[in-house]
């Protein structure tokens, strides 16, 4: 029997367990559909990518002796109009962002009364998950040492004392770690004055992100590479951040799993990329969601 939380809420608060599948280990497989079309005048055809499906995820669960209350409580806790985060107790480092996607069903085997002579039960239920993004968010960057939990069986998480430093006002490139199994957005904040247009160059993977200027110098921009969402707020503070896309001129970027290398350019006039001499950074910082299948 297993555990898991959902929403916040762990399962052994309604008494409730869940039976893993052997037999289905669903996390280890994933269902994806395949681009291509067939070329009449020629073997075989084109290949043109891949696309993970929505990742269904259903649990086998039974509960023991619980009351009236809890029973009800179980199903505002799974309700069709809910929707969080899912985690299980054998996987502590890695969450899905889940919907419930069937009504609970399920099946008492035993109605009695306890000592105070309520009615208690214990009976099994099946729920369904939908991840509609499929892919699993790992809850670290790195391992501090101290953790025992398999994560390296699903990715490679460096020792704290071997991740990339930091990048820095002063520098003109950094490197970032990706631990995950798959690509993930780089959400930056940079702010400074820009005098050029500049850009965050990946030479690992060749994404970029293009940018014609900086805010004044008491906002930062935030470049959000997962979402494609970008806003203006204060350095330390994001109560009043304000959508702003003015500034960027295209590309956003990505990292592949491992190390990834980035750069930070400038556009001379005759269109070629060069270390900046026009950039004064006051603010620089980085953050990723590493994610595994």
């Amino acid at each position: 029997m297993g555990g898991f939380t959902y929403n916040g809420t762990h399962s052994s608060t309604y008494n409730v367990e869940y039976i893993p599948d052997p037999a289905a280990r669903w996390f280890e497989f994933s269902d994806y559909d395949i681009y291509s079309t067939d070329v009449p005048w020629r073997h075989g055809g084109y290949y043109y990518g891949a696309k993970e499906k929505i990742r269904t995820i259903a649990l086998d669960c039974w509960f023991d002796q619980i009351t009236t209350y809890q029973r009800e409580q179980i199903r505002k806790w799974l309700g069709r109009d809910t929707s969080g985060t899912l985690m299980f107790d054998d996987m502590p480092f890695v969450y899905w962002k889940v919907i419930p996607g069937k009504p609970v069903a399920g099946k008492i085997y035993n109605d009695n009364k306890d000592m105070t002579m309520e009615d208690v039960y214990s009976g099994t239920f099946r729920i369904t998950f939908y991840a509609y993004e499929p892919f699993g968010y790992l809850t670290r960057k790195y391992n501090t040492g101290s953790e025992n939990d398999n994560a390296n069986d699903y990715c490679d998480l460096l020792p704290q004392n071997q991740m990339p430093a930091d990048p820095t006002t002063s520098g003109t490139s950094f490197q970032v770690y990706n631990p995950g199994t798959e690509k993930c957005g780089l959400r930056i904040k940079v702010g400074g004055t820009a005098t050029r247009t500049f850009r965050f160059f990946n030479t690992t993977n060749k994404s970029r992100c293009v940018l014609t200027g900086l805010p004044t110098s008491s906002l930062v921009l935030d470049i959000r590479g997962d979402t494609g969402l970008i806003t203006t707020h204060a350095a330390g503070s994001e109560a009043y951040e304000e959508k702003n896309w003015s500034y960027h001129d295209g590309g956003f970027i990505t990292l592949d799993s491992g190390l990834n290398n980035i750069s930070i350019e400038e556009k001379t006039e005759s269109n070629t990329w060069v270390t900046p001499t026009g950039l004064t950074l006051n603010h620089i910082s980085i953050d990723y969601a590493p994610r595994i299948l």
